[in-house]
């Protein structure tokens, strides 16, 4: 399974590291090591700023090890566009365009999509660790 992560309103809030981001990380990575990609404006254009925004706020020297092992994506116009739709997965991020909620309908692959919202659940990534444990 591919996992795709966003950073803003996900990994971070408002330039603060998001409660348990860290071990949200460590359980990604721990089951899904190389199928773990950026999916954010950070990695626009094939860029890769994601490890740069959230390194600072960091805690652990592991989790470090672990930002920058993290893939990051090709995309243009859509974060969709990066998605392989042939491979199952789970895509984390704070909001889609109307656009991007079609291409998934489109797919099939509504429920693909994790919608984060830490300002209205603070211990939604836990949440999602719980999650993703029946998954592993």
């Amino acid at each position: 399974m591919n996992i795709y992560l966003d950073i803003n309103g996900v990994l971070m809030q408002e330039n603060t590291l998001a409660e348990f981001a860290e071990p949200f990380l460590a359980q990604v990575f721990a089951s899904w090591r190389f199928s773990t990609y950026w999916l954010s404006s950070y990695c626009w254009h094939g860029q890769n700023k994601a490890p740069d925004i959230i390194r600072p706020l960091l805690r652990r020297k592991n989790s470090i090890q672990i930002i920058e092992s993290i893939q990051p994506t090709q995309w243009d116009e859509f974060k969709t566009d990066a998605i392989d739709f042939k491979t199952p997965f789970l895509w984390f991020d704070s909001s889609i365009s109307a656009d991007e909620k079609e291409i998934l309908k489109y797919h099939r692959a509504q429920d693909c999509f994790r919608q984060i919202n830490l300002s209205s659940d603070p211990m939604q990534l836990f949440n999602e660790m719980i999650y993703l444990k029946t998954l592993a």
